[in-house]
């Protein structure tokens, strides 16, 4: 064996890379190979192509060849010079380092500590042949795509992501920093004011007043970082009631009515009805069999008596502030003979889809002025209309939009 030639033992593994061991000079001699003159064989020779570097990108695989010849077969095997550690042919270290029957190292994944000098080595009893490749490992400064917007508004109450994703090599690693100056990079660990996702979005759960400020994202691996900053804007509405604030609504007793309540807000107001009894209800709620708020905040009363009479009050609040709308219900008894009327009946043809007036100029027998009977034998006024596309005026009139066949 020639005297130059280093003795390497494999040293303790961690994190799945190999660190090694080295006893003898670290640079490598090249053996020249010749045949052996008793007639016994011949020295190793490695035949592969001497590549004096090879470049890789970060987290992809990397094959170093190292075909040899020789009498015997030589045994072939790869050292890293910085440490000495060597893996033997047709062996595997981990999940990332292998060398193949035909001499050729496999780094999977390869990273950038395994950048360096890699020595093959052919030998056989009659002798050996090296050879040295460099491995350069190639990285990506990150590059965070950009986000549109970053000046974000959101409403109190809301839950809000701010995505973050980049680019590079070796993969960016994603973390956060809060207004309040709190460092967020453990990915699935919930803190109270937000939660950094495995993609790197940070998602904030029930917006707040204090949750307003910067974000700043950072993506960075060893070849540098990149940044984007978000601006947080928090906003809310006072809640607002789209019906009128009081309203009088005269039934009669037996039929059944819709009273609405349409609420806007931010955050989204929490709704109830306070009836006349002192019971309160709310969205999605029965009271007894003839009482039933709807989520969008209609009451609906069925089959009214006399003793429903009285005020009934919608009121919405939120975090920044409250409405109420109030209705008075005029229960009256109703009448064993249907309203008598001087006019006579009128035939009236119009388009589907079109809008309808209806003109009642004699109906003025009581101080509320006409009184209509629609189809579904329900009575309305100009203050109460059970359907939002049916209108009477003070006047008398009758306006239908919309006008479908149920009418």
């Amino acid at each position: 064996m020639g005297p130059n030639r280093p003795q390497a033992t494999p040293s303790v593994l961690h994190d799945s890379r190999l660190h090694f061991s080295h006893r003898g000079p670290k640079k490598p001699s090249t053996a020249l190979p010749f045949p052996d003159l008793t007639g016994g064989g011949e020295r190793p020779r490695i035949t592969s192509v001497n590549t004096v570097s090879v470049s890789a990108l970060a987290e992809t695989d990397v094959f170093l060849p190292c075909e040899s010849s020789g009498e015997p077969a030589p045994a072939l095997s790869w050292t890293k010079v910085s440490t000495g550690a060597t893996i033997q042919a047709n062996t595997k270290h981990g999940q990332r380092f292998e060398v193949l029957k035909n001499g050729t190292f496999v780094i999977k994944n390869v990273q950038l500590q395994d950048r360096g000098q890699y020595l093959c080595t052919a030998q056989n009893k009659f002798g050996s042949d090296r050879m040295v490749i460099t491995l350069a490992v190639l990285t990506q400064p990150p590059k965070i795509v950009p986000p549109n917007p970053t000046d974000i508004s959101v409403y109190l109450g809301r839950s809000l992501n701010l995505d973050c994703s980049a680019e590079g090599k070796p993969k960016a690693q994603i973390s956060w920093i809060l207004p309040d100056r709190t460092f967020v990079q453990e990915a699935g660990l919930p803190d109270s004011r937000a939660m950094l996702l495995t993609n790197g979005t940070l998602r904030i759960q029930a917006v707040n007043f204090s949750s307003k400020g910067d974000y700043k994202c950072i993506a960075s691996n060893a070849a540098g970082a990149d940044t984007v900053t978000y601006h947080v804007h928090v906003a809310a509405l006072p809640p607002t009631i789209e019906e009128v604030s009081s309203e009088t609504i005269a039934i009669h007793t037996g039929r059944s009515i819709y009273v609405h309540c349409t609420v806007k807000g931010e955050p989204a107001p929490v709704l109830k009805w306070s009836l006349p009894s002192g019971a309160q209800i709310k969205p999605s709620q029965f009271l007894g069999s003839r009482f039933f708020i709807f989520p969008n905040g209609t009451l609906f009363v069925r089959s009214v008596s006399l003793a429903d009479s009285g005020k009934y009050e919608c009121s919405a609040t939120n975090a920044v502030g409250a409405a109420r709308r109030v209705v008075q219900l005029d229960i009256r008894q109703e009448s064993s003979s249907p309203p008598r009327s001087g006019s006579q009946q009128h035939r009236v043809t119009a388009m589907y889809g079109s809008t309808v007036y209806l003109p009642c100029q004699e109906s003025t027998s009581t101080k509320r002025g006409a009184l209509w009977r629609l189809p579904s034998k329900t009575l309305l006024d100009h203050r109460y209309s059970p359907d939002r596309s049916i209108t009477a005026f003070p006047n008398g009139t009758l306006r239908i939009q919309q006008l479908t066949g149920k009418d």
